[in-house]
């Protein structure tokens, strides 16, 4: 593609730009910008610089054969703070569109802001983008103009704190020490996104030939209280905000649910600034760019450094000596007569010429004329002897012709040389682009080749996970659960959740992997994950695309007569493994659980007889114990505690008071029996010792006495 930038200096349409080059694709841009390069110093661009008229624009799109263009409003948006007077662009999108009309283009990208989605909007600038949106709209359905219009939140980038727009102002802010006032209160919700997850977003909605309005952020918001965090953490400043409260930002799930962007192109941004963020602003921070350079006192030192450079010198020096060493070898002709026959003033200029290009080439003439008038003075002959013969114009004019036309090859060979040399660099750096390319494309055939071989011997996984389930004891289908969700899904964090329909608000943690141990509460509240229960309810799996925080990455439903009495979940499983395949593989290992949880259910309640004390949920001594040593074995592969108690009755009573008294104040996950000594005894899993004394208080006023077994 040919694609032209159109605007002031912006830092998506830097981003943007990057990417395009890096994707093969010829970059050009239309600006008032004295200076300023929009892409990356080492890209090749063609720049127009300067105020241009409408029929310019279309002089200029036919000239190159543009057929992208990107309207740039990076002075327009991310306005939050206060924000100086700003120049209507309205004009200029006015003129592009109506020679655009005519014009065959594949498409106009117009870059808009989230802001205009915010409740209560009233500044100027965002105005303006509104009717920025309108007009381009407009366009579209009269002359059928392909136009995207990209609706983008705050974006941050390695770029000197003037190019980061409100991310750039509110860190110069922080690090001077001023105060922040902030329109919106500590609890509102933003998101910000990385400018190469914002090139790689935009790139593909062109791949796609995509067209209307897009919302481009990351899906994953944060308050405007920890946006300023790691602005101070950036920074390393403890930042002073002022919040007014006197706007409203969108609520948290105006950033979850709309994933158009994600569902239709696959696009998923790797840089999140609670994360890699900051590492991205300190290192922007910590180099001095262009802007914060001081300004030169006078200009007259940076003229001389531009003109006079040290290969100037050089080559001044260089005509210098070497004119120093023919006024030499005059002197010495004359002694000799056989140097009468040679010109030495010719050979100087056709040696600096051939040596040094057209400009030392007329030096070295002027020098060898003077040189020439000289020998004249010197001979006794009348200067104005010049003038009328013809006789001496001719070294003149040898040295001239001489001189011009060696020069005249020698800086056109130069210039051939640059710019090959150039195309050359150009070829470089396209040659490492496709070097990382091929390097990408070697790992995902390296990942695929390892799915196929997974796949390849996905029934041996299944046997092996069917040999291992096959048990009739629940606990221990239950404690297995975890090590194959780990060894079949590649994951380290996988937990399985005891729920109960009658307290739909929480579910108890019953076993987790050790990497969990720390970070999952014993009870989970359900409250915040109300997407993933509504899958699990119906009984499907739950799959976490839109990367919702603190939601797990997969979820499963384990059921017994139809309703659900377990759940299974991982984390941080990896943007690899959110493929159709893994999905498959995550619901064909819970439903073997499953089966393998229902057949041991069925068993156990034909054996309830057995097991329990008649009209009870007392074990057996024999079944109490055999439980124990199911736990206590698998203790040490799985993350989960469990403290065996001694319960005794404050005041007599029967085996049936006495059972219902104990499962009035134990959990679901716990276990109630006698145990070989003959006396009443729980297992109380997932409980820690230090909160054995709150628990003894429950047992207490439920009239029994709880003794922890040393």
């Amino acid at each position: 593609m040919n694609v032209l930038f159109a605007g002031p200096w912006d830092i998506a349409g830097a981003y943007i730009s990057d990417r395009l080059f890096c994707e093969g694709h010829t970059l050009y841009w239309i600006t008032e910008e004295p200076k300023r390069l929009l892409w990356n110093k080492h890209f090749k661009g063609q720049v127009y610089r300067g105020s241009w008229r409408r029929e310019d624009y279309l002089r200029i799109l036919k000239a190159h054969s543009i057929d992208t263009v990107v309207f740039l409003t990076g002075a327009l948006r991310e306005n939050f703070d206060s924000f100086p007077e700003y120049q209507s662009q309205l004009g200029t999108l006015t003129d592009l569109l109506n020679v655009l009309r005519g014009y065959s283009l594949k498409r106009l990208i117009y870059l808009s802001s989230l802001e205009l989605d915010y409740p209560g909007i009233y500044a100027p600038v965002l105005t303006e983008l509104a009717a920025g949106e309108m007009l381009c709209q407009a366009y579209r359905k009269a002359y059928a103009l392909p136009i995207l219009i990209l609706r983008l939140g705050l974006i941050f980038g390695g770029f000197s704190l003037g190019r980061m727009g409100l991310t750039g102002r509110l860190l110069e802010k922080i690090r001077s020490g001023a105060s922040l006032e902030l329109p919106f209160s500590s609890g509102d919700y933003t998101d910000t996104l990385f400018g190469e997850d914002l090139g790689k977003a935009v790139y593909r909605l062109l791949s796609l030939e995509k067209q209307g309005v897009y919302r481009v952020f990351s899906g994953h918001p944060l308050t405007f209280q920890e946006y300023i965090r790691c602005l101070g953490e950036a920074a390393g400043q403890d930042p002073d905000v002022r919040w007014l409260k006197s706007k409203k930002s969108p609520e948290k799930d105006f950033f979850l649910s709309d994933r158009q962007i994600k569902l239709e192109t696959g696009w998923i941004p790797l840089c999140l600034l609670p994360e890699k963020g900051i590492g991205v602003l300190k290192t922007a921070l910590a180099e001095k760019s262009e802007d914060e350079r001081p300004e030169p006192r006078s200009r007259i030192l940076p003229l001389l450094k531009k003109h006079f450079s040290l290969s100037y010198i050089k080559a001044l020096s260089e005509t210098l000596l070497l004119f120093l060493f023919t006024c030499f070898l005059l002197n010495l002709s004359a002694g000799f007569g056989d140097l009468k026959y040679v010109d030495v003033r010719l050979m100087f200029v056709a040696v600096i010429s051939c040596l040094h290009g057209l400009r030392f080439g007329l030096l070295s003439i002027l020098l060898a004329s003077l040189s020439y008038i000289w020998s004249l003075t010197r001979a006794q002959i009348d200067i104005s002897y010049l003038l009328y013969s013809v006789d001496t114009w001719v070294p003149f004019v040898v040295y001239g012709i001489t001189g011009a036309s060696i020069s005249y090859v020698t800086d056109r060979f130069r210039d051939e040389r640059e710019s090959l040399k150039k195309a050359n660099q150009l070829l470089q750096e396209k040659y490492e682009f496709l070097q990382s390319i091929h390097e990408e494309t070697l790992n995902i055939k390296g990942k695929l080749q390892q799915q196929i071989i997974t796949t390849k011997y996905s029934f041996g996984h299944a046997y092996e996970v069917a040999v291992e389930l096959d048990s009739l004891k629940p606990e221990l289908i239950i404690l297995k659960v975890i090590s194959i969700l780990e060894n079949i899904m590649d994951c380290k964090k996988a937990a399985i959740f005891l729920y109960n329909e009658e307290a739909p608000g929480f579910a108890r943690l019953k076993a987790c992997s050790a990497a969990l141990r720390d970070i999952l509460p014993g009870s989970l509240s359900l409250s915040g994950l109300s997407k993933v229960m509504e899958c699990l309810t119906e009984g499907k799996i739950f799959v976490n695309t839109a990367l919702m925080p603190d939601y797990p990455d997969y979820a499963a439903p384990l059921t017994y007569n139809g309703h659900m009495f377990a759940f299974a979940a991982i984390y941080d499983i990896g943007a690899d493994k959110f493929t159709v395949y893994f999905q498959n593989l995550f619901r064909i290992i819970t439903n073997l659980i499953e089966q393998n949880l229902a057949k041991a259910l069925e068993y156990e309640n034909a054996r309830k007889e057995q097991l329990y004390y008649p009209g009870t949920e007392l074990l057996y001594p024999q079944a109490f114990e055999d439980r124990l040593a199911v736990m206590r074995s698998e203790s040490g592969d799985i993350s989960y505690s469990f403290v065996v108690c001694r319960v005794y009755p404050k005041e007599p009573a029967s085996q049936e008071e006495t059972a219902r008294r104990i499962a009035s104040v134990i959990r679901g996950s716990d276990c109630m029996g006698v145990d070989h000594t003959g006396n009443y005894a729980v297992i109380l899993v997932n409980m820690r010792p230090e909160f054995l004394d709150m628990v003894s208080e429950r047992f207490d006023r439920a009239g029994l006495a709880l003794e922890a077994e040393t």
